[in-house]
């Protein structure tokens, strides 16, 4: 795996992480769920509306109605009701719980990849999906014991 990659995925995880929690315990967390998305959206498209021109990467999808209909239907909805539904996820469960539940996501991911596009499913795939699914098992046991504890 190249440096760069690994020194991005890194810093992805950490700003996400920031972003979860200041989700729940900044004064965002006031806001409701729609205002947060618009701010969330106004830095990236203000960023890449000058960054995809002045790059020459800026493009048209190239087949017509259906390419348009994928990219803002497909791409833009998925990613507004995925941000939304974090966002909603952290307002009820805290986000912790909210950052492990997400981690069902390359579990998806796969299942999707594989049904859709018949992408290979290999035994370190299998094991990875495992050990995800036994920590958010964890975690919600945990959780539950946590929650029976703090009832009595």
């Amino acid at each position: 795996m190249p440096a760069a990659g690994l020194v991005m995925a890194l810093a992805s995880a950490f700003t996400y992480g920031i972003y979860l929690v200041a989700n729940e315990k900044g004064s965002a967390n006031e806001l409701p769920i729609e205002v947060k998305l618009f701010y969330v959206s106004l830095p990236a498209t203000a960023v890449f509306s000058v960054l995809a021109p002045v790059t020459g990467t800026l493009q048209a999808p190239s087949g017509g109605a259906a390419s348009w209909l994928m990219v803002i239907g497909g791409s833009g909805l998925f990613t507004v009701c995925g941000y939304f539904l974090m966002m909603y996820g952290v307002g009820k469960l805290g986000a912790s719980t909210a950052a492990f539940v997400s981690m069902l996501e390359p579990v998806i991911s796969v299942v999707f990849g594989t049904i859709w596009f018949k992408d290979p499913v290999t035994i370190g795939i299998v094991a990875g999906g495992g050990l995800v699914l036994m920590s958010i098992l964890l975690i919600t046991i945990d959780g539950a014991r946590k929650a029976k504890q703090a009832e009595r």
